[in-house]
């Protein structure tokens, strides 16, 4: 079951980004359950190469805790090291 308000967060990332699900997973389990809740269509790739991207939201990046718009908030304002004025 996907957490609470996934369905808008997605969307609203999905407005600006091109979102890939990295994952060691079986590829064709995760589509099978983004169809099952209606997601799919917001992701753009599901794969297990980490292709450069602009930034990653993981518990090792811009983290996710659980709340949808901090994690917008903070991807809002985020700027790699070289970029910090």
């Amino acid at each position: 079951m996907p957490k609470q308000d996934v369905d808008s967060f997605l969307s609203e990332l999905s407005k600006d980004y091109k979102i890939f699900i990295f994952t060691t997973r079986n590829s064709l389990d995760v589509a099978e359950w983004l169809i099952k809740y209606d997601l799919r269509k917001y992701i753009s790739n599901i794969t297990n190469v980490k292709a450069p991207a602009f930034a990653y939201i993981d518990d090792r990046a811009i983290k996710f805790n659980g709340d949808y718009s901090k994690t917008l908030e903070k991807l809002k304002k985020f700027k790699p090291y070289w970029n910090i004025v």
